[in-house]
């Protein structure tokens, strides 16, 4: 809606009908406009409560528009079509042209509200569509509460605080929807699938899910996100720009959360424990993946084969059985991998790294897993037992050669004499023998 301001008892010679309402070397208000009302009412009152911003109601503290530093009434203009309570964004209105009471053109007025504006910043009225200037960063508005909100990011005043946490924020919409997160109202429901949001900028980011919609556009790949944060995030890949820095060993992050789980590195922090074996995690992501060993879960499956797995690291790893793609490289010897993990343990070959180390016999091994084996020789767990005839086993690769003097298999042939054996053991030990004898035949000269 619009509103006209009507000033009392100014003499017609100081009323301004050029729109050009300040001096350039002093900071004034514009004058007066026409007359719309012989009979006005009292003055700086509002003919109907829901005229005014919402942020403004009940604040008589905040009133800008209410408490002017003269004489005017401030009444409804008949065939407005604006929303009423839009207090923060009426374009064209007359509510922004003022009329101080003065005596002359050089006078002008100092009320505690103008004195307080001018302790904030300077307030520029301007005669087109955007009237309010802020004198710090030069951004206008149409509103001049809309400028008193704007120049709470200067000054960083938050006058709205929170009963329950403390937290303040400068704008009254901003606490209401806080708020939420204390009493748990969900006032917006997704009209596709029913899920409920405290705050409408959250629903409108779901809705994006079911539509598909991805507004934000990276300018370099051309990559497209649904949220402008991810697009913010995405943009570091091209820039290189890492902001977040651990404060113990400087390793830089991307993003905030891997800064998060980088620390937990250093304090020994798993805030993600299973509800089924107490296991703790230091990340959300590893938690989720280890549940999936109780409940049996394995949602990723090979295209080719249908095997499943648990993760999707796990079937990216497994694709490569079927391509045969190696793309991990030993920088020393050429020899290729399809795990990176695979690589890490061929290295230590060549620097004979060894950081694996019994905590019985001080024996140490490049990988995990031959730890692993050599503590059963301490423990004496024979975790592998043969479905012939029960014997058990310390490892799997002695109870499989096992296996093989049941079924007869011998896939281990000799390149000298065609005898084949169960495994690649007993055909080293047949060609030490071999050798063994050729070395006695030519001493002997047979």
């Amino acid at each position: 809606m619009c509103l006209a301001v009507i000033c009392e008892d100014l003499p017609a010679e100081q009323q301004v009908q050029d729109p050009s309402y300040f001096h350039e070397e002093e900071e004034r208000v514009p004058r007066c406009i026409k007359e719309e009302e012989e009979n006005p009412e009292p003055p700086c009152i509002y003919e109907n409560e829901n005229e005014m911003p919402p942020d403004i109601k009940g604040e008589e503290e905040e009133e800008d528009v209410t408490m002017l530093p003269f004489n005017c009434v401030i009444v409804k203009v008949e065939g407005d079509d604006e929303d009423e309570g839009d207090g923060d964004h009426r374009k064209g209105s007359q509510a922004d042209i003022l009329a101080p009471q003065s005596d002359s053109d050089n006078t002008t007025s100092h009320s505690p509200d103008s004195d307080d504006e001018r302790a904030k910043g300077d307030v520029t009225c301007h005669t087109d569509g955007k009237r309010w200037e802020c004198s710090q960063c030069g951004k206008s508005f149409d509103a001049k509460y809309t400028l008193k909100v704007h120049m709470r990011t200067h000054t960083g005043e938050k006058p709205y605080s929170c009963s329950v946490c403390n937290l303040s924020f400068s704008v009254r919409s901003s606490l209401v929807n806080h708020m939420r997160t204390h009493t748990g109202e969900k006032r917006y429901t997704c009209s596709v699938c029913g899920k409920r949001f405290t705050q409408k900028g959250q629903l409108t980011t779901h809705t994006r899910i079911h539509t598909g919609e991805k507004p934000y556009l990276c300018s370099v790949c051309n990559v497209t996100f649904s949220l402008r944060s991810s697009l913010v995030k995405h943009m570091r890949i091209h820039t290189g720009e890492k902001p977040y820095a651990c404060s113990v060993c400087n390793i830089s992050f991307s993003i905030r959360s891997g800064l998060v789980r980088h620390s937990r590195k250093h304090t020994g922090e798993k805030p993600f424990a299973c509800s089924l074996c107490g296991k703790r995690f230091t990340i959300k992501g590893s938690l989720i993946t280890h549940t999936r060993t109780h409940t049996g879960e394995k949602p990723f499956v090979c295209s080719i084969c249908n095997l499943s797995f648990i993760d999707h690291s796990g079937l990216l790893q497994h694709k490569r059985t079927h391509t045969g793609e190696k793309p991990f490289a030993c920088s020393i010897c050429g020899k290729t991998f399809s795990l990176k993990g695979n690589l890490t343990t061929h290295t230590r070959t060549h620097t004979g790294e060894k950081p694996f180390a019994c905590s019985v016999c001080d024996l140490s091994f490049t990988d995990r897993s031959g730890l692993l084996k050599h503590m059963r020789t301490h423990t004496g767990e024979k975790e592998f037992s043969c479905s012939v005839c029960g014997q058990r086993f310390s490892q799997r690769g002695t109870m499989t050669r096992h296996s093989k003097r049941h079924t007869g298999e011998k896939p281990f042939s000799c390149s000298v004499c065609d005898k084949r054996f169960y495994d690649k053991y007993e055909i080293k030990k047949h060609k030490c023998t071999l050798a063994n004898k050729t070395e006695i035949n030519d001493a002997a000269g047979l």
